[in-house]
């Protein structure tokens, strides 16, 4: 071989060598910092699931909490460039909330869009992203909308079969549940389109409930219930059909009133729920006197008198069939499922969906600055009074109390048997007329199911039962009804005492 052409040879070589052992050290340079990158993400991803876990209950970040997340996001700032798909959508949802923490509306909604479109698989991006649009009085972000981007970049990576297999509709979605709670699902778009004017209502008691664009933020439930035929009185005594041995029904057992298509002695209806979320929401809201809550009722305006009777709210509640109500021109949401509806000062709906979860007090509190904290209002299992018993099937539900029998305390004994020293003297408690006792006992049992209901309820408002408890207190002083009343007012978390002005005098304490 001629030697110049092997100098060249022998020169390329080397070149190729040359440019071979940095390219070699590159890329190993760049896988380690990539695991560096996906080491770091650890961190990220516990403070999101724990300002997120926040977001639940409707708690803020405080001031610490707020302070380490932006230093934790700054600190992650480059390596978030290698991360991955799922890993930087995170990312962008802890820029997300902290943006909105901070008040940064533009990037607390921008930051959401974009994780939403980085993973279309992240069920919180989707959550966030429309309950931020849902605050700022935008139309939330639909799958359908990032589906051409989605299928431009994986045809652009070349991942067409991917890209076939996972931009459907069925794939998209609102992606996968996280954990947020909140289904998107159950948003109500068809009604949220409509814009509501001045608002007149009368309720079935005679309350007005006024809505003023530009003054006041409307609060609506509306609900749509069975109702059977019934006798005027909710507690008088019936006989069952098949009677079960100390179940309600029983003769001589108080028949229980329905709420929301009827009694349900192991889980409250999803229309109960709905009513106790929705009126400790009023609760909450009491002092905002611009904020106006009311229910609504689709049934038939025969429905009303038994419907009220049977009531323990105390929001008002409109039959939309009835003359005058002022809400006929709502008859025809359908409302077979309970539908709250958060109207702003604009007339603009906020949200239209079910008065659970998170996302309404989310939604109440960004509208009036009025912290809603749901953990404060969960409801606490309540004892059930010691005249009352319990069966395994029912929690909570009231029984007949087991026959007396020979041998027990009170009464005499068998034939043959010892007698037992008598029991210290029991308190005695001041005696009612006949007809007193039927009212005292029925006030007293309708209370009593406020507290037993109440206590299924993962949001409740105590308002209805203090009142009663009080009522019965106030016109029943030193009877055996006024006691257990007051051990029914103990029942009320220590918590929630002071929002109700509980004393310990009225507690006995």
């Amino acid at each position: 071989m001629d030697t110049r052409k092997l100098f060249f040879v022998v020169l390329s070589l080397f070149a190729a060598a040359a440019v071979a052992a940095p390219a070699s050290e590159m890329e190993a340079k760049r896988e380690q910092m990539r695991q560096e990158a996906q080491a770091s993400y650890a961190s990220i991803e516990r403070a999101l699931k724990a300002t997120l876990e926040k977001i639940n209950l409707n708690q803020r970040l405080n001031d610490e909490q707020l302070k380490k997340a932006a230093e934790l996001l700054e600190t992650n700032r480059r390596n978030a460039a290698l991360y991955d798909t799922p890993q930087k959508a995170g990312y962008m949802l802890l820029q997300s909330w902290t943006a909105y923490h901070q008040n940064d509306s533009t990037n607390a909604l921008n930051w959401a869009t974009r994780a939403c479109k980085e993973d279309p698989n992240n069920g919180d991006a989707w959550a966030t992203q429309t309950l931020f649009s849902l605050a700022y009085g935008r139309r939330p972000l639909e799958p359908q909308a990032i589906r051409p981007r989605l299928q431009t970049r994986r045809l652009r990576e070349g991942q067409d079969d991917v890209m076939n297999e996972m931009t459907t509709p069925e794939a998209v979605g609102y992606g996968q549940p996280g954990t947020l709670a909140f289904d998107v699902k159950t948003l109500r778009r068809e009604i949220m389109r409509e814009r509501i004017t001045l608002q007149e209502f009368k309720s079935a008691d005679g309350q007005e409930v006024m809505y003023r664009p530009g003054e006041n933020i409307l609060c609506l439930l509306f609900w749509k219930t069975q109702v059977e035929a019934d006798s005027n009185d909710p507690f008088e005594t019936k006989p069952a059909a098949a009677p079960d041995a100390g179940m309600p029904g029983m003769p001589g057992m108080p028949v229980m009133p329905d709420i929301g298509g009827g009694y349900d002695s192991s889980q409250a209806s999803p229309l109960a729920e709905q009513q106790a979320y929705f009126e400790a929401m009023a609760e909450a809201l009491a002092d905002k006197k611009e904020v106006r809550f009311a229910e609504i009722s689709l049934n038939a305006a025969s429905d009303a008198a038994k419907i009220m009777r049977d009531r323990f709210s105390t929001v008002p509640l409109v039959f939309a069939a009835s003359a005058g109500s002022g809400a006929t021109a709502f008859g025809r949401i359908d409302a077979a499922s309970p539908v709250m509806l958060i109207i702003d000062k604009e007339g603009q709906i906020r949200y239209a969906g079910p008065a659970a979860g998170f996302v309404p007090a989310f939604l109440l509190t960004h509208l009036t600055g009025v912290p809603i904290d749901l953990a404060a209002l969960q409801a606490e299992p309540s004892e059930i009074p010691a005249m009352q018993m319990t069966t395994p099937d029912a929690p909570g539900a009231p029984m007949m109390a087991p026959p007396m029998m020979p041998g027990m305390p009170g009464m005499p004994p068998m034939e043959g048997e010892p007698m037992q020293e008598a029991a210290p003297t029991e308190k005695k408690y001041k005696e009612l007329p006949p007809e007193k006792q039927v009212e005292a006992e029925k006030k007293l049992s309708y209370v009593r199911d406020l507290f037993i209901r109440g206590s299924r309820m993962r949001i409740q408002s105590y308002k209805r039962g203090v009142d009663m408890c009080r009522e019965i207190m106030r016109d029943y002083p030193g009877t055996q009804y006024a006691e257990e009343a007051r051990m029914l007012l103990r029942q009320v978390p220590e918590n929630r005492r002071s929002t109700y002005n509980i004393t310990n005098e009225e507690l006995g304490l």
